[in-house]
């Protein structure tokens, strides 16, 4: 065992203290899709080695060379709310408990000390995560919100997939409030179009005690994600494409 795999109840301990009860991952549409039909979450080597589809991401190339492409990332805050803008590693996220770090899927974890988006490849694993419970706690949370959010979960010992059931609570899913229209000339709102992707993959009785929701389903609120959103529409439609189509 690596001296940076922390004890995964140690971990949620810390958390409870800081009051920290869920843990997320966010991903694009057409990702989210397969993570929701296998009904795990995959890491990006096992979608990529079984020729399964996913949706590329900026950090893919740079993952393989630090040797994280094959783990499972997950975020201790719920980066859109927590910044007040749109999560552009996706607008569809997967809520989970905290007790999931108490349960037998894994015994530990690493926590990076900064986004691996940032790491160099001259640096070494101390510059990456942490080796020691205590620091983490002391540096989490301590008025650095950017900081923060590059503190993730990265899980390594669990064959490449996470279970969705028991320990997944909520799915959420970002309202760009959009209009689109089709061939036909009908007008739809995009988050409209976005929920029945989902539940054409939804398998049957699966995820009926998990929470559904829609971020920002009527009303916007010291947010900046439907501005921002309209920009990327407007300027970049294929990366627009990328977050929201079905099919990568």
């Amino acid at each position: 065992m690596s001296r940076f795999d922390l004890n995964a109840e140690e971990v949620y301990e810390i958390l409870q203290k800081k009051g920290i009860k869920k843990l997320y991952h966010a991903n694009t549409v057409a990702t989210s899709r397969l993570y929701l039909e296998k009904e795990y979450l995959l890491s990006r080597q096992y979608v990529e080695d079984n020729k399964l589809y996913q949706t590329s991401q900026y950090t893919d190339d740079k993952d393989k060379l630090l040797g994280i492409y094959d783990d499972i990332f997950l975020d201790m805050v719920d980066i859109h709310d927590y910044l007040r803008k749109p999560n552009f590693y996706g607008p569809f996220l997967f809520v989970f408990s905290s007790e999931i770090l108490r349960s037998n899927l894994f015994s530990t974890v690493r926590i990076t000390k900064k986004n691996p988006a940032s790491w160099s490849l001259s640096e070494n694993e101390d510059n990456w995560y942490y080796s020691e419970i205590k620091d983490f706690e002391i540096d989490y949370m301590s008025g650095n919100k950017v900081l923060d959010v590059g503190k993730m979960i990265i899980i390594k010992k669990t064959n490449s997939k996470l279970s969705l059931i028991p320990h997944c609570v909520e799915f959420i899913l970002d309202n760009p409030n959009i209009v689109v229209v089709d061939h036909e000339g009908k007008e739809s709102y995009i988050v409209d179009v976005v929920k029945k992707y989902f539940y054409e993959v939804f398998p049957v009785n699966k995820y009926d005690h998990i929470i559904k929701s829609i971020r920002h389903k009527n009303v916007l609120l010291k947010c900046s994600c439907w501005r921002k959103y309209n920009y990327k529409f407007k300027t970049d439609i294929n990366d627009f494409r990328r977050l929201f189509h079905k099919t990568p």
